[in-house]
């Protein structure tokens, strides 16, 4: 059926094409040697093409879909309305032909290597703006097609692979593009992450590991490491001309994860304020890409993901620590703030047993900040925050708490380790000592403020409601604390129990103080 069904598509969609090349005064003459131009000649052959196709019994799509490729490459077809006509015929045999595969096509694969080859070569005469974003929409959704054929797209080689997403990556970068075609571009390339994540899951065994904690923070703390090709080209070239050409993909016609880690490397380097410091979006695109492949993707793809050692170390190495220099940064705005949080917590739920580094950084020097105002090295220097930045990170913090298996992940990583200070008992004792000393300060502003009359009352209304916001965070950011151990220690025997109770006693931690915060009416 899918044989017969490419067959009709193609002679139909020949004659399409064939009709928008005659309207070009071009093609509807004769050469001098008595002879049609050369993509009318090749257009007239898929007649030839399905004939041979069905004497054989196995129809040779790669040849189909040439004719219609050779239009969408050349120069010579002039105008975009040429060229949509070609990509739409391709788009609907691939869709509606190859990707069922129970057809019985001939060179199948090496056709979608040809189309990925051709869109990336696909040149027009820009003359009327719809038009331009009508070829350039298909081409989107031919990648998408040809990464979605099933068998035949996972013979695809990581040549193929950066390359569709570089053709894709070009078109969010050119000139005059409308807030809709940059919607589905943007859509597209989180899509080609989706499939690249979800072959991952159907093609790539788990690899035992044996590394242990200490070798997760090597990987972290490891700053001094060879430079990468794609930080530098993305440097030199910017994101508009970037090329993966600079890591050799291979040609071979084998699934691997190679392409999706490339990928994760350029979207590290996107967010890191190094790099991308002044062009917010490419920022935010970094952290789109980023969020595609680590929560995007269905829960039973990203155990497989982790357990692949190069994509796990990307992930410890270049995408966490930019994520902290994000973090550690001046955050300009609230959205900044919002969506770096946002992918660091992503992250840790990605990684699961893995994140303890990345959870230590953020213990040790992102969260206590939020919480102090202090600059966590020591020296007792002030740092300016935003009121609503400090908010993002409260919530972010107690988001942690809330999230089973993390304070236990976080106890185990720095508290219990002889190789780190304490940083998360410090920081609950932090909180309380916040919301004490802050609630005295409210309470002492709410009076002065009633004292003072109304002639200032909105403003310092309005500055008294964000310190108060904080302070109610802070108290439940502790209650979730509270909740977390207490539902810890019930899973656990009663002599558990009881070693745990002594143990957290043995800490330090007041687990009575804070818990008083649960009767407590911050008026």
């Amino acid at each position: 059926m899918g044989t017969e069904l490419i067959s009709v598509l193609a002679l139909g969609e020949a004659r399409e094409v064939l009709a928008a090349l005659r309207r070009n005064q071009r093609f509807s003459t004769w050469t001098q040697s008595f002879m049609e131009h050369r993509l009318v000649m090749e257009l007239k052959g898929v007649k030839d093409i399905v004939r041979a196709g069905s004497v054989s019994g196995k129809l040779d799509v790669r040849l189909v879909l040439s004719p219609f490729l050779e239009v969408a490459r050349s120069p010579e077809a002039g105008s975009g309305i040429i060229t949509a006509a070609a990509l739409s015929a391709v788009e609907k045999v691939i869709k509606l032909g190859i990707a069922d595969e129970t057809a019985s096509l001939a060179h199948a694969a090496n056709a979608l290597e040809d189309v990925i080859a051709a869109v990336s070569e696909c040149r027009f005469d820009s003359t009327d703006a719809a038009v331009d974003e009508k070829v350039l929409a298909l081409i989107c959704k031919i990648v998408v097609s040809c990464l979605s054929c099933g068998r035949w797209a996972r013979s695809l080689s990581d040549h193929s692979l950066l390359l569709a997403f570089e053709t894709v990556l070009r078109i969010l970068g050119g000139r005059r593009r409308s807030e809709l075609l940059k919607s589905l571009v943007r859509q597209t390339l989180c899509d080609i992450i989706f499939i690249l994540v979800r072959g991952v899951e159907e093609r790539t065994a788990t690899e035992p590991t044996s590394d242990s904690i200490n070798d997760w923070h090597r990987e972290l703390s490891l700053l001094n490491e060879p430079g990468d090709p794609i930080f530098d080209e993305l440097q030199i070239h910017g994101l508009q001309t970037f090329s993966f050409d600079v890591v050799n993909p291979s040609n071979e016609p084998n699934f691997s994860t190679f392409s999706l880690e490339c990928i994760l490397r350029l979207a590290s380097y996107l967010i890191d304020p190094l790099l991308t410091k002044n062009r917010p979006a490419e920022r935010q695109l970094g952290y789109a890409f980023l969020n595609a492949a680590i929560c995007g993707a269905p829960s039973s793809a990203i155990a497989p993901l982790m357990n692949v050692r190069s994509i796990r170390r990307v992930l410890l190495r270049q995408t966490s620590r930019a994520i902290l220099r994000g973090l550690g940064s001046r955050l300009n705005s609230l959205a900044d703030a919002s969506i770096a949080f946002a992918t660091a917590l992503n992250l840790l739920h990605a990684l699961g047993p893995y994140g303890g580094p990345l959870l230590t950084a953020l213990f040790q020097k992102v969260f206590p900040p939020m919480v102090s105002g202090v600059c966590p090295d020591g020296s007792g220097k002030h740092i300016p925050l935003d009121e609503g930045v400090r908010e993002i990170g409260l919530e972010a913090l107690g988001a942690i708490f809330a999230q089973p298996g993390l304070l236990a992940l976080a106890y185990a990583s720095i508290d219990c380790s002889s190789l780190h200070l304490d940083a998360v008992e410090p920081l609950l004792n932090s909180l309380q000592s916040m919301i004490e000393r802050d609630d005295a300060l409210w309470r002492k502003e709410r009076v002065a403020l009633l004292n003072r009359g109304v002639d200032d009352e909105e403003e310092d209304e309005n500055d008294l409601r964000a310190s108060r916001a904080a302070v109610l965070l802070s108290a439940d950011i502790l209650i979730g604390a509270i909740d977390s151990i207490s539902d810890r220690v019930k899973m656990v025997t009663p002599s558990a129990s009881l070693a745990a109770r002594n143990s957290n006693h043995a800490k330090g931690v007041s687990i009575a103080s804070v818990g008083s915060l649960r009767g407590k009416k911050l008026h």
